[in-house]
């Protein structure tokens, strides 16, 4: 369960975002899409009939809820509370709706935190169960090409839960055994029956929503194969790794409309409507939900501590009874004390990083993760953190103008000094090649002299030899084009064949400043860091097309997900190293480089920051990015390198 979770569901919730993100790519039309939404307007009755049937949906849901826990609760308090759940759900990135149902449940309808936990699970895990039944009823019926395979999964599943019902070990944990006794006693009671009912109508209604989407687009599919896609594209959130689900619910429903014969193009259209309805309707029912019984933000805070150490007590508790038990119980207990459980993961991962449910996501911390901020021009982290390090007139390096210093007259006399290398990977740079050469401050530090190499991915113009005319300390040129990857990782060795004791990568396109090369690298020589980038989204953008920037957010997300550390920028050309970093680092493929080295150097232990920079998209020149090869090429080798099994760093005492 801990891999599923952990390894599984990132890495396909990643895959469906990225999927999403190149079907808008292909097909989003803001002008054909703003006809379909006025279409829609333009027939109210298709737009009451998704309101009114999303809204019964979560009607019905409350019943069940409060049928099951048979507290004698007031109904307006599962209402709410489950529209507490849909709201938080459409704000954060991974599913903690269920974590407000357990605390919302507990602070007003007086129960403990145990109690809620369980009614809460045992309802989630009766949508799955419910789900899963439509699902495979759907694939017999319409006889979809590999329903073996689906049939088998489902099969599996539930021959998953029921072995681990019946696993002797679940009886020694008296929370399992406690919820499972009430389970089993109402589930298998007459109002047993009602609530699995409930339960089945609330997601029949749900489905109308993406009905009367399709009947106001002109479509005509029975409503049988509508629910059977709507419980496709329910289970796929499974996978749920942006607020809402943004990319996954998408990406499973307009490939489950395609499987039902609708083109993609329309199936897409489709499921852009339906979420769009759906995020509207979350944030107007939150927002009403709110006013009429509000929370506070210390009581959401207290709800995921108690989240935590529940978890805790839960996973001691598992533990304990797997020593004295040699049964492989720990995953399916987890499984069957309900999703609720994993929510409480959930919980216990948002309490250690900051997340503030009630402004959505403030900021994200971990130990070995520091954010530099407030940097207000080139240098000024560095000059603060050297200032009372400094001698004598040191201070005025401030304001060498570095065009007009000779470095031969300055090193004189210094051969003591320890050296920083700032490397260059170029391929057909000409146009700018000299221009960031010229930028790069050299004397930024009285205890370092920077040096300047340049990896010239074999060049067809005149790259090289502009390098060399601009002042670049050292030319390495490949006879071929290997790709930025490969000149990355000959640049990283060339710096410690050099003597480098720092080092910094900045692309040769001119997009970065070399003037905040000292903020960069202030964390690494002041020992605060191993490993730096320097944010384009900390700090300032110009330029950026908008299919660029969501490309960005994607692949640092999944970066993000499966780091499980909070990272900004994770394709940042402009990045810091220390000596270790630099020695340590592999970079497992030549077409790039930017998530695989950030996975190695992690992953090893070494400590990273991120600094504020400002950005400007060349204005000279062509990328090498093309979305297609960028997606086959970066996707397989991130795969393989976290199959890799990392070295950890022995730091010094």
């Amino acid at each position: 369960m801990t891999l599923f979770r952990r390894q599984i569901v990132p890495v396909l919730g990643g895959l469906l975002l990225i999927g999403f993100l190149y079907m808008s790519w292909r097909w989003f039309d803001f002008a054909e899409l703003k006809k379909h939404l006025l279409l829609l307007v333009a027939h109210p009755q298709w737009l009451l009939l998704m309101a009114a049937a999303y809204w019964g949906a979560f009607v019905l849901k409350a019943a069940a809820w409060r049928m099951y826990d048979g507290s004698g609760t007031p109904y307006r308090i599962y209402y709410h509370g489950i529209i507490y759940s849909l709201l938080v759900n459409h704000l954060l990135p991974l599913k903690a709706g269920d974590i407000a149902r357990v605390g919302f449940l507990m602070q007003r309808g007086r129960r403990t935190w145990d109690e809620a936990l369980h009614s809460v699970g045992a309802m989630r895990l009766l949508d799955m169960l419910v789900l899963a039944a439509i699902a495979g009823v759907g694939i017999v019926r319409h006889g979809l090409s590999a329903s073996w395979l689906w049939l088998a999964v489902l099969a599996a599943a539930v021959v998953a839960l029921a072995a681990g019902y019946r696993l002797p070990a679940l009886s020694r944990l008296s929370f399992v055994r406690k919820h499972l006794a009430h389970a089993h006693g109402v589930l298998l009671s007459p109002s047993g029956a009602a609530i699995a009912l409930l339960v089945a109508a609330s997601w029949l209604l749900e489905a109308g929503v993406l009905y009367s989407v399709m009947r106001a687009l002109g479509l005509h599919l029975p409503a049988g194969w509508l629910v059977w896609a709507n419980s496709m594209t329910i289970a796929g959130q499974v996978f749920h790794v942006t607020p809402g689900g943004i990319g996954t619910y998408e990406s499973t429903l307009s490939g489950t409309l395609v499987w039902l014969g609708i083109d993609w193009k329309t199936a897409y259209a489709a499921a852009v409507m339906s979420h769009l309805f759906k995020f509207a309707f979350a944030y107007v029912a939150g927002a009403v939900t709110w006013v009429r019984m509000p929370v506070r933000r210390s009581d959401w805070r207290a709800w995921m501590g108690r989240s935590r150490r529940s978890a805790k007590r839960q996973t001691e508790s598992v533990v304990a009874t797997s020593q004295q038990q040699p049964v492989d119980s720990v995953d399916i207990v987890s499984s069957l004390s309900s999703s609720a459980v994993d929510r409480s993961d959930c919980g216990d991962r948002f309490q250690k990083e900051s997340v503030d449910i009630v402004g959505g996501v403030d900021s994200f911390r971990d130990q070995n993760v520091s954010n530099v901020g407030g940097v207000e021009g080139s240098g000024d982290i560095f000059r603060k953190m050297f200032t009372e390090m400094a001698a004598g007139d040191v201070d005025t390096v401030d304001n060498v103008d570095n065009s007009s210093v000779d470095s031969s007259t300055l090193l004189t006399g210094a051969p003591d000094l320890r050296t920083i290398v700032v490397f260059l990977p170029a391929h057909n740079e000409a146009d700018n090649i000299a221009a960031v050469i010229a930028r790069i401050p050299r004397f930024f530090h009285p205890d370092f002299r920077v040096k300047v190499l340049v990896i010239d991915d074999g060049s067809r113009d005149a790259t090289a030899a502009l390098a060399w005319e601009a002042g670049a300390d050292r030319v390495v040129s490949f006879p071929r084009n290997r790709g930025l990857g490969a000149a990355v990782r000959e640049g990283l060795a060339e710096c410690c064949r050099m003597g480098a004791d720092a080092g910094l990568m900045i692309d040769a396109d001119n997009e970065y400043p070399p003037e905040q090369i000292p903020d960069v690298l202030a964390p690494i020589l002041s020992g605060a860091a191993d490993y730096t980038f320097g944010s384009r989204f900390k700090g300032r953008i110009r330029g950026m097309k908008l299919h660029r920037r969501l490309g960005n957010y994607a692949f640092t997300l999944l970066q993000v997900l499966l780091l499980r550390k909070w990272i900004s920028d994770g394709q940042s050309g402009m990045r810091g190293f220390s000596r270790e970093a630099m020695e340590r680092a592999e970079i497992n493929h030549d077409y790039n480089y930017a998530q695989v080295l950030t996975i190695n150097l992690l992953r090893q232990g070494f400590r990273l920051a991120e600094v504020p920079i400002a950005y400007q998209v060349r204005t000279k020149g062509q990328s090498f990015i093309k979305f297609r090869q960028y997606v086959t090429s970066v996707l397989p080798a991130i795969y393989r390198e976290m199959r890799r099994r990392p070295v950890r760093r022995r730091r010094e005492p």
